[in-house]
């Protein structure tokens, strides 16, 4: 369950363009002021480019090659086994070929272990390399430098993972994120760091090798904005009309390049350029990104699919085995076993954190008995600088705030879960919700076309922009059913208050069938997209979340109001009222307005404001009214509440009154002790209830009598016996100021 974040957008100045004004609004509220910062979002150009001289090292790095052309000198491109790393190491390999650079890749596998190393180091002087450029690695490689120049080979570092305190000794290190950087725009990916190498040597050249970075921004997870925007968006127009191997893996997955989007890049081409470094290496990738035979495209493309299916199978079995290890009440979750692949333990952690919200490693055994894993974080806690926190357990750690990687020795992990426990232990519980992003509040009938086409100028969406998530409410279940090869996929049909059909999907989402029943009204979260089949158009939601709608009723009374809200637990209201609720009459006010801080939970729920009835002539109008069992009552006033749970000493007067009168009228029993009508009734319900559990009591109410029958006590009684009481008392101590 989320807790939803309305994005507010009272006050929001429209442009006065021809765009859908709710669309108006959400591009004020992503910070989109100005006409012109429209314009720049909508249609960005290579006129928002940055000056790829800006990054610090720029200028040095290319000197170096320069020399290196000059020279006739080989340069080894050292790159990563992910997608990012993988489109990097092949943009620059082209960039250097078109500048006339001998030049090779070489990508370790995950068993050589992530970023740049000695053998790799030693590999490349073996081979006649004096220059090696790293792509996507080697921000933390200070050892590795001092060995690469002990060996007589230059290094050029090009990289975007979080910096450490010390910067490798490299001829020059190009990461907008170093300190002393003045590049404007931080956030780019590895191969964008890459692409801004390439233009700085080929200049508007390097325009043509943006498919490759659409494709590996995407993949990385990069927020899409500023630069990342313009060239995820030129990039997704680069492969309208793809390289040989480009289009043969978008056909085996059934992409019309003519309509590519980021969300396939992330969730189609990503995975499969990815399947081949977590199970195996990287050369497959690469060759289908350099070659231009078609037939060996498909075939690397047929590859990269059965290694995808494959890495499927087995993240489904370490997910299963992972969430069957965990301990809910865990602020972080650490998990190991010896036999899984740490090339699919990162996405595993992905899953826990999806599923339990928590900071999550995976640690899994290397061929040299060492411990490597993966991690992922939430929202607001940094997790490569909690691992840095925790370096005296590891041998090394690296990444950025949502994910990062590290290696330890397997003696150090108990060291090493307490003090990264320690660091979790700080974490805020607000941290540890998961949040969902509503841009606007419409209705059904503000979703049509138009406003879709509007939509879709807010694309690429990804990290940084994401899609919008729109809510409705009081939206009546009119149809559910599963739907999908294993009925794995939750389809609803929808009715609005204006009597608007729509249809609803939630996917991978069966198990919340039985949480809805059809005529409920629910408030639901979702995506709208404007689907096509045999040339008709439809609108239909991709759910997020669904609650449903609850009757909050706001039970109030003027004369011990002091506007604190406090919600009766159904603990204390099960033993509060009779069964049929008859022990508190109440009127319907119309037209009452109150303002209430109620919690996120409840603040999506309908609300009926009543009021008790303060006499026994005013609960004689209501005598037929009642209300379900499931209702929430809110009750306001902290007096209110001292009424309503009577302590040691009222419940003495109170026990020495029942038992002296064998019928009580309760409109009396009110007079008697200065109680407000409804309250008498309340309180004499409660502390009916309460005599009874302790044995002192038995009772029986009709028509607003209560007919009391002491029983025979031998010894004093403990109240605390009473859940009755013990809930009431609970309840009456809770802090709702």
């Amino acid at each position: 369950m989320y807790k939803w974040e309305v994005i507010p957008q009272d006050g929001v100045k429209l442009y006065n363009t021809e765009l859908n004004p709710i669309i108006e609004r959400i591009l004020a509220s992503r910070g989109i002021n100005t006409h012109e910062e429209l314009q720049a979002f909508i249609d960005p150009d290579f006129s928002q480019e940055h000056n790829p001289f800006l990054l610090a090292g720029m200028t040095e790095a290319v000197i170096r090659l320069n020399q290196a052309l000059e020279r006739g000198e080989r340069v080894l491109i050292h790159g990563d086994y992910d997608a990012d790393g993988i489109t990097a190491s092949v943009l620059l390999s082209e960039a250097f070929s078109v500048y006339g650079i001998d030049t090779d890749i070489f990508v370790p596998t995950r068993e050589d272990g992530y970023g740049l190393q000695r053998e790799a180091i030693l590999m490349a002087q073996a081979r006649g390399f004096s220059l090696i450029v790293t792509v996507d690695c080697g921000i933390t490689a200070c050892d590795e430098a001092e060995f690469a120049r002990e060996q007589g080979i230059d290094l050029i570092i090009t990289d975007h993972h979080t910096p450490s305190e010390i910067i490798p000794a490299a001829v020059a290190v190009i990461n907008p994120r170093l300190k002393h950087c003045l590049y404007p725009f931080k956030d780019l990916a590895g191969v964008g760091v890459a692409y801004k190498l390439a233009a700085a040597l080929l200049e508007d050249a390097a325009h043509e090798l943006l498919d490759l970075v659409a494709v590996g921004t995407v993949a990385d997870l990069v927020p899409l904005k500023g630069e990342n925007r313009l060239y995820v968006k030129q990039g997704l127009l680069e492969l309208g009309t793809p390289r040989v191997g480009l289009g043969a893996l978008m056909q085996m997955a059934g992409i019309d390049p003519e309509c590519v989007t980021a969300g396939n890049i992330g969730y189609t081409i990503a995975p499969r350029l990815n399947a081949a470094g977590r199970l195996q290496d990287a050369s497959l990738p690469i060759e289908l990104l350099q070659t231009s035979s078609y037939d060996r495209a498909n075939e690397i493309a047929g590859k990269l699919d059965a290694l995808n299916r494959e890495r499927q199978q087995i993240e489904s079995s370490i997910t299963e085995e992972a969430m069957g290890m965990v301990e809910p009440s865990a602020r972080a979750l650490i998990l190991y076993a010896h036999h899984w692949s740490h090339g699919v333990v990162g996405i595993v952690a992905s899953r826990l954190v999806e599923r339990f919200y928590r900071p999550t490693i995976l640690l899994c055994r290397d061929e040299d008995g060492k411990l490597r894993g993966s991690g992922r974080s939430v929202s607001g806690f940094d997790l490569v600088g909690a691992l840095r926190r925790c370096e005296a357990h590891l041998e090394r750690c690296g990444g950025h705030a949502m994910a990062a990687g590290l290696s330890l020795q397997e003696e150090a992990l108990p060291a090493f879960i307490a003090a990264f426990a320690e660091v979790a232990a700080e974490i805020d519980d607000e941290l540890l919700v998961p949040k969902l992003r509503i841009d606007a509040e419409v209705t059904l009938a503000d979703i049509t076309e138009s406003m879709l086409t509007d939509l879709e100028l807010l694309a690429p969406f990804g990290m940084g922009n994401p899609q919008p998530n729109f809510a409705a409410k009081s939206i009546k279940l009119v149809e559910k059913r599963l739907v999908g090869k294993q009925s794995e996929h939750l389809r609803l049909g929808l009715v609005g208050e204006g009597g608007q059909v729509a249809s609803a999907i939630m996917f991978n989402q069966a198990n919340r069938f039985t949480d809805v029943d059809l005529g409920e009204k629910l408030n639901i979260a979702f995506r709208p997209t404007l689907d096509e089949y045999r040339g008709r158009r439809s609108i239909s939601l991709r759910l997020q979340d669904f609650v449903q709608v609850k009757e909050l009723w706001l039970v109030t009374n003027p004369c011990v109001s002091d506007r604190v809200f406090s919600p009766l637990p159904q603990e204390a209201k099960n033993y509060f009222f009779a069964p049929a609720h008859n022990f508190t009459p109440f009127f319907i006010r119309a037209g009452d307005k109150v303002c209430m801080n109620l919690t996120e939970q409840e603040s999506g729920s309908s609300l009926i404001l009543l009021t008790t009835a303060l006499s026994q002539e005013e609960s004689r109008l209501q005598a037929s009214f009642n209300y379900s069992v499931d209702t929430v009552l809110v009750y306001n006033g902290k007096g209110q509440k001292s009424l309503l749970a009577p302590d040691r000493g009222a419940l003495a007067a109170y026990y020495r009154y029942f038992i002296s009168k064998e019928a009580i009228n309760l409109a009396q029993f009110a007079k008697d002790f200065s109680l407000y009508f409804s309250v008498a009734y309340s309180v004499a319900a409660s502390s009916a209830h309460i005599f009874k559990e302790l044995g002192l009591v038995e009772f029986r109410y009709d028509a607003g009598v209560l007919t009391i029958k002491p029983l025979p006590t031998a010894q004093k009684q403990e109240l605390s016996r009473s859940q009755n009481y013990m809930a009431l008392q609970t309840w009456n101590k809770e802090d709702v100021s």
